[in-house]
């Protein structure tokens, strides 16, 4: 999702990942497996990516 810092759970039955992007695409931070009523933010996020609990360490690496 572009132009997005935070991702709500409410509604949902199943836990996710949720993948924050820089402004060029980059992730750089991973909320993994986040429960149902949640909120989770990134303030330097420029996108989001959301995925089924578990996904994200096959297809994402953070480096800090």
């Amino acid at each position: 999702m572009p132009r997005c810092r935070s991702v709500h759970t409410f509604g949902m039955r199943f836990p996710i990942d949720v993948v924050f992007l820089d402004h060029h695409g980059w992730p750089i931070a991973i909320e993994r497996s986040v429960g149902p009523a949640r909120v989770v933010t990134c303030r330097r996020a420029a996108a989001v990516i959301e995925t089924k609990a578990g996904d994200a360490d096959r297809h994402f690496v953070v480096v800090e």
